[in-house]
């Protein structure tokens, strides 16, 4: 299972990838949130759709992937 969360700018998803990452430390649940926008590295995408659970992006980089 895997959830999508849309912000409207990079740096809001730069703010709650935090958040998300202290959720995960004091739940014990390993989400493995990762932020998948122009800004990520080609090398490191692959990994992120594989592995993440929750996947932080911005409406951009959604319509670039669907187009």
């Amino acid at each position: 299972m895997r959830a999508l969360y849309l912000y409207p700018t990079k740096a809001l998803s730069n703010d709650q990838l935090a958040t998300h990452e202290e959720m995960a430390r004091l739940t014990g649940i390993g989400a493995r949130a990762a932020i998948y926008d122009g800004d990520t590295p080609q090398s490191k995408r692959s990994a992120i759709r594989e592995h993440s659970r929750i996947i932080l992006s911005n409406p951009h980089e959604l319509h670039r992937l669907l187009s």
